[in-house]
């Protein structure tokens, strides 16, 4: 998995120290982290490369440069079959087997939001200004709006009547919506 900044990171047996994730520079050939993991396979660096996500039973977030656990998301089932950072960093999302798609605070590690949409999992991605995430999984694409205005926006540009507060809880995740 290519991150910026020259860094690759992959998972692998080595016969000395087990199963494990090596993070380097590849121009330089330079080791900059090992992670001691089971069997990881999903691999997402953030867009500065000091912090790299590893599906592991949890998800975990490391420190690049100190090899460092910084976060562990908690697992609702089995390993993700994608994960991926926004762009500016800050969340994380993380697509599960059964399609649910599960946003984090990629600093402290508390899920903030879940989606459902999908019968299996399959990809995620960031739009570039983050605002949106795209997600396939069992044969269909979504997109999400995460920006509470842009769904505000296109609840009101598509509901003929005012949403109920129920409505807003689980649609908007917000406790009401302002009047349009």
């Amino acid at each position: 998995h290519f991150g910026p900044d020259g860094l690759v990171a992959v998972s692998g047996t080595d016969e000395e120290d087990g199963d494990q994730v090596k993070i380097w520079r590849w121009a330089t050939n330079e080791v900059i982290a090992e992670l001691s993991l089971s069997g990881s396979e999903v691999i997402s660096f953030d867009a500065s490369g000091s912090r790299i996500a590893v599906d592991s039973d949890d998800t975990t977030v490391w420190d690049v440069r100190t090899g460092r656990l910084l976060a562990t998301l908690p697992s609702s089932q089995e390993r993700p079959y994608d994960i991926a950072f926004s762009p500016d960093g800050s969340r994380l999302a993380e697509m599960d087997p059964d399609g649910t798609v599960r946003l984090f605070d990629a600093g402290s590690g508390e899920e903030v939001l879940v989606l459902d949409g999908h019968d299996e999992g399959g990809q995620i991605a960031f739009s570039p200004d983050g605002s949106m995430l795209a997600t396939v999984g069992g044969g269909m694409a979504r997109i999400w709006a995460l920006d509470i205005d842009d769904l505000l926006e296109i609840a009101r540009e598509n509901v003929t009547r005012s949403l109920t507060d129920e409505e807003c809880r689980q649609y908007i995740h917000t406790e009401a919506c302002s009047s349009p």
